[in-house]
């Protein structure tokens, strides 16, 4: 392997001779690349508690902000859009996680 590659061409290159291998060899796999590994694939339940909880929090502040504001008139609230809120907090939240610990992870493991 080449040290002139940089981070992005050593990720794929590293992706790449993963898809090529067994379960089992991957299982066999030690040191930094096991970090690389266990941070793509490992925890998963844990990721999707920690993106319930942000959108948990970030839709409560947003409500609670909203019904404290006070003017003349009147919110309506519409069930449907408020659903969909919701949702797009947890999808949006989850993926942030991901994508940072998933990111650091491997940017740790490549300075290694």
């Amino acid at each position: 392997k080449s040290f002139t590659k940089d981070k992005n061409d050593q990720i794929k290159e590293y992706i790449n001779d993963l898809k090529s291998q067994t379960i089992h060899q991957i299982r066999n796999i030690k040191g930094k690349h096991k970090l690389i590994v266990e941070s793509l694939f490992v925890n998963i339940h844990l990721l999707a508690v920690g993106g319930l909880c942000a959108a948990t929090g970030v839709c409560v502040m947003h409500y609670i902000g909203m019904e404290a504001m006070v003017f003349k008139g009147h919110i309506v609230w519409s069930a449907g859009i408020i659903t969909a809120s919701v949702i797009i907090a947890l999808v949006a939240a989850t993926a942030a996680f991901w994508i940072l610990f998933r990111l650091l992870a491997m940017c740790y493991a490549l300075h290694w």
